[in-house]
């Protein structure tokens, strides 16, 4: 049976998402063998581990299968551990890594998913950084931490709040308050692709 499924914008998220795994290669990498070349094997293994998980994610979206549960349980846990090393051994310079990483989980997980990430992502980092830099740096790098975090809040509030309108405005009359033909042309070809895919019945 076809249901009333309304989402037929492009999922920002997934757009998002690869576009970091592809920022991420370019970045970490490089940033894994030069931690070989000094001798921070740690940092390196986790690097090259981080780029793996990337590539990863990248052929499984290339096949179609991009997966939030895949970000939210692998990707977001390993930023997390990633921060708190590279702060415990590299200082101010490793904290300067946590601003990318708290504005990441805000595009890289739907909104609600994003504000408990970053919340526990805030909560472990700002003791390992209280602990770990003087504390004049210390407090700079908090009011910068938090401040980023609350703004980029804000900003998916915002894109999340404009891409709900879009979507009611794409498949709902606005005169009558009825689905409109794009929402039923949607739904054939999703009915169809579930019924080639599982064998479940469909009907209209």
């Amino acid at each position: 049976m076809i249901t009333d499924n309304t989402d037929l914008q492009p999922d920002y998220l997934i757009k998002t998402t690869k576009g970091i795994a592809w920022v991420s290669l370019s970045v970490i990498l490089p940033f894994g063998i030069f931690s070989f070349v000094q001798g921070r094997n740690y940092l390196g293994v986790l690097a090259f581990v981080t780029v793996l998980i990337c590539v990863l994610y990248l052929v499984s979206c290339r096949c179609g299968k991009c997966n939030r549960i895949y970000v939210s349980t692998i990707i977001t846990p390993l930023i997390i551990i990633s921060m708190t090393l590279i702060i415990q051994k590299l200082g101010v310079i490793g904290a300067y890594w946590s601003i990318p990483s708290a504005l990441s989980l805000y595009f890289l997980l739907p909104e609600r998913i994003a504000w408990i990430a970053n919340t526990i992502f805030v909560a472990i980092i700002i003791p390992v950084a209280w602990n770990a830099l003087d504390n004049a740096l210390a407090y700079r790098f908090i009011a910068a931490l938090l401040g980023t975090s609350l703004f980029a809040a804000i900003a998916i509030r915002e894109i999340t709040r404009q891409q709900d309108i879009l979507k009611q405005q794409a498949v709902m009359d606005t005169l009558t308050g009825l689905f409109n033909r794009s929402l039923l042309q949607h739904s054939l070809v999703q009915a169809i692709e579930i019924n080639n895919r599982t064998g479940e019945p469909i009907s209209l």
